[in-house]
């Protein structure tokens, strides 16, 4: 059997890395991540992922040297600055963390600058060719969808007997999750951001209303969900949005029964 393509080993490196940081597996990433950086040094996605998995880690000083390593590969990104934004903030450094934010901002609003495309001029040579493009095939819908990589091995629960009529799923491995901590299942086909405060377990959709990160990669602190991406907020056990009160996120309810968390899915907002 040949061996695949440098390029596919590397993005197979990079999706088993994210996998294990979707785990809470954070040394295994960060192991994952900097033996993809060692081959590869300019992997801009690594190296911004590896910043914030020492921050999972509590690492906040590493996080923020990882952070300016990312920030030498694309001074202008949104993302970098918002990360270091963060680990500032958690390292205890408020201003420098407001001078991260604002950049983060000035990279938003320099990215919705662009103009648009304009549309090709009436009776022009580009709309006859727009409008002789042929209307694409219907999409074939394949009886089982391929799983993702960082989904290989997704925790999904089996209900238990009566659970299926009350609609409530088991979440095999998510009773062993560790205090404060998130991780994303998949429950009931749905994609499910699961956080412990204490005794008690939360439940949101795990794609942020914004743009569509990972919930169950972000942190919470205080009932508040932060995403990782952006950092928008989230009252964690309402989903009722505090950066923008008009995209709340979905919760679900949950409870303990046995020593296991179940989750019932609530119905679509």
């Amino acid at each position: 059997m040949s061996e695949a393509p440098p390029m596919e080993q590397e993005t197979q490196a990079y999706d088993d890395a994210m996998f294990e940081f979707s785990q809470g597996n954070y040394d295994r990433a960060i192991e994952l991540l900097s033996d993809i950086l060692r081959g590869d040094p300019a992997h801009f996605d690594a190296q911004l992922s590896l910043g914030m998995a020492y921050c999972r880690k509590g690492d906040f000083a590493r996080a923020i040297e990882e952070g300016h390593v990312a920030e030498r590969m694309r001074p202008n990104e949104q993302l970098v600055h918002t990360n270091l934004s963060l680990f500032y903030m958690r390292a205890g450094d408020k201003k420098t963390a407001e001078h991260h934010g604002l950049q983060a901002r000035i990279a938003s609003w320099k990215g919705n600058m662009a103009p648009p495309t304009p549309p090709p001029a009436a009776g022009s040579v580009e709309q006859e060719l727009q409008w002789a493009k042929p209307s694409p095939a219907p999409m074939a819908i394949p009886e089982k969808f391929p799983d993702m990589p960082w989904r290989k091995q997704a925790r999904v629960g089996a209900p238990g007997p009566g659970a299926a009529a009350e609609g409530w799923t088991m979440v095999e491995g998510a009773e062993s999750m560790a205090e404060g901590a998130g991780r994303t299942f998949i429950v009931a086909g749905l994609e499910i951001a699961l956080y412990r405060v204490g005794d008690r377990y939360y439940a949101v959709d795990d794609r942020c209303p914004h743009r569509e990160a990972s919930l169950g990669a972000g942190y919470q602190e205080r009932g508040q969900l932060y995403c990782p991406m952006h950092g928008w907020k989230f009252d964690l056990a309402t989903g009722a949005g505090l950066t923008n009160p008009e995209r709340p996120v979905r919760t679900h309810s949950t409870e303990m029964r046995n020593g296991k968390v179940w989750v019932r899915v609530s119905p679509r907002l």
